[in-house]
């Protein structure tokens, strides 16, 4: 099950994979796909991988800290983002 998130809300994340959904309380999301761009903190001492619909593969490009992604194929509630950092405590914001 995937676990809730807003748009421009600091995520934490571990070494365990996480799938996101992005509740549309606030926000009303392009249909079908959306492209969100997605910041690594300043603070990270990891990198973290993302991808969407599915756990992220080893062979994902890894980001590191203050990077910003932009992950395009996002069909909320059916192809979530997905995310796992190298370490514990890696966060990171959706935008």
């Amino acid at each position: 099950m995937a676990t809730a998130c807003k748009l421009g809300e600091e995520i934490t994340i571990g070494t365990t994979p996480v799938e996101y959904l992005i509740t549309e309380t606030n926000v009303t999301l392009t249909k079908p796909f959306q492209t969100l761009t997605v910041e690594c903190a300043a603070a990270n001492s990891g990198t973290i991988q993302f991808s969407v619909g599915e756990t992220p593969p080893s062979a994902n490009r890894a980001f590191a800290a203050s990077a910003k992604v932009v992950v395009d194929g996002v069909q909320n509630g059916v192809y979530n983002l997905w995310a796992v950092g190298s370490g514990p405590g890696q966060k990171f914001t959706i935008f």
